[in-house]
């Protein structure tokens, strides 16, 4: 994960600055990601811990969920929390409830990671869930943790841009963003590979337009900035892990709308209370 650590002290380009991406008008240049993961309780549900530190950095223009799956299978971590069961759609409502009464956005990031055949209606599910959990809008994953990635890598973006399109369906296009990235990943060994095929997926979806790119781009982030600004016409945010100044630079020549943050850690003693043992933030009515 390469995005810019916390500090208090941040460029006027990246706090002070309004933006718009879709439907959401947002504060500031922010878009921060939790400190905090895998803290959820049994049935992958969110707990009290995750919706105090979301609430915690409503300030950020934006707010993304941790990495949360549609299915029951495929995590890559057991504890990560899940947007397929009742019990973790209400569990979520309790988190949006909290970030909106702070005065904050927040946007599920959604990893698919079963097969591409049934994909894009559980993405569909995914959407209406996260609807009905008060989320503000819905990041869709297709970097390599996810089966969307995984079809890029190999020159296929037909399953990123159908689940796109299932999203826009019910979500509306305003509120639907997705996360590209190979993290540095070179089919074939072909160094130029990954950013042919990375500028084929903004092609995509310049043709859907989605309200935002988030873009991760731990190696040439200038480059991937200027090719996601020339082939795409909405918002795009970077996740490169650059410091302040690079970023307020990036943001100041128009390179980029945003760049993703670190979120505030929690408190210690506060974390490890609420974790252990892990109780859910809510049960199903």
């Amino acid at each position: 994960m390469s995005h810019v650590a916390f500090t208090a002290r941040q460029p006027a380009a990246i706090t002070a600055t309004p933006v718009r991406l879709g439907a959401l008008r947002l504060a500031n240049r922010r878009v921060v990601m939790p400190a905090i993961r895998c803290q959820t309780s049994l049935g992958q549900v969110a707990t009290l811990a995750m919706m105090e530190h979301y609430a915690a950095n409503a300030d950020a223009g934006l707010l993304l969920t941790e990495a949360t799956y549609t299915l029951e299978g495929g995590r890559r971590h057991p504890n990560a929390p899940g947007i397929h069961s009742a019990e973790q759609v209400v569990a979520w409502q309790g988190v949006t409830d909290a970030v909106h009464q702070a005065g904050g956005r927040i946007a599920l990031h959604v990893v698919h990671s079963g097969h591409g055949d049934m994909a894009s209606a559980h993405i569909a599910a995914a959407a209406q869930r996260a609807r009905r959990a008060g989320f503000d809008a819905m990041e869709i994953d297709a970097t390599v943790t996810s089966c969307f990635g995984l079809q890029l890598a190999s020159g296929n973006c037909n399953g990123l841009v159908d689940a796109v399109d299932a999203a826009m369906a019910v979500m509306g296009a305003s509120r639907v963003g997705v996360r590209l990235g190979l993290n540095g990943a070179c089919p074939m060994g072909r160094p130029g590979e990954a950013m042919r095929i990375t500028a084929d997926a903004i092609v995509a979806m310049e043709r859907l337009r989605p309200a935002f790119l988030h873009l991760l781009a731990p190696l040439a982030a200038d480059d991937m900035a200027a090719l996601a600004r020339s082939l795409f016409q909405g918002r795009v945010i970077l996740n490169a892990g650059l410091g302040h100044d690079s970023v307020g630079r990036m943001l100041d020549t128009g390179m980029i709308d945003a760049a993703t943050f670190m979120a505030k850690p929690p408190v210690a003693n506060d974390l490890f209370s609420r974790a252990v043992p892990r109780a859910p933030l809510l049960a199903a009515e």
